[in-house]
């Protein structure tokens, strides 16, 4: 057995910093739904909405204190108003609303059909293509849904939660949808 003594290279750095930063993505966004629904014990929809967007307006500003990104032109300013109407305020409400009667994990699922939402509408309205793996992943995803569905024993049931829920995964595609062509000039963290 031989031990490896050398350094990283560039590459491996950046390939650990991805691993790590993926990581706590997706241990951020698994957490949202079941955060949600505790802070819902505790706050009305809008006000969680409210308190979650303040809370994180904290180290939003101050890195974009620290960045300094470009402004963005006067022709791009709908774009950004329309992502916090649309993404922001609705989303948020939506989802807020809908967890009230979805549970964290059904919401989770559910909003997880916002990718095919936006991958039909880029096609549809962006003239995009959608390569064969992707219909795969397509068919298997919706595949789920069905398997859990029949697995419930009550088959698939939509209550005005759910709707609420599949509202704001709309939202979330829409706004990717209209926010893409803000990703040529300015960064997305951005």
């Amino acid at each position: 057995m031989s031990a490896y003594t050398g350094t990283l290279n560039e590459t491996q750095r950046m390939d650990g910093t991805a691993a790590v930063a993926v990581a706590l993505t997706v241990l951020g966004w698994a957490s949202a739904f079941p955060a949600i629904r505790a802070g819902l014990a505790a706050f009305q929809p809008l006000e969680l909405g409210a308190l979650r967007f303040a809370i994180a307006a904290v180290p939003a500003a101050i890195f974009l204190a620290v960045k300094r990104p470009a402004l963005p032109r006067i022709d791009e300013l709908w774009r950004f108003a329309f992502g916090g109407a649309i993404f922001v305020a609705l989303y948020t409400a939506m989802l807020n609303f809908g967890e009230l009667t979805v549970s964290a994990g059904a919401a989770g699922f559910i909003i997880n059909v916002s990718p095919i939402f936006t991958a039909i509408m880029a096609m549809a309205l962006l003239g995009e293509r959608f390569s064969g793996i992707a219909w795969l992943g397509t068919v298997i995803s919706f595949a789920g849904i069905g398997i859990i569905a029949v697995a419930d024993g009550h088959g698939l049931h939509f209550n005005t939660g759910a709707l609420l829920v599949l509202g704001s995964a709309l939202c979330s595609a829409v706004n990717t949808i209209v926010q893409k062509p803000l990703f040529a000039r300015h960064h997305p963290l951005t």
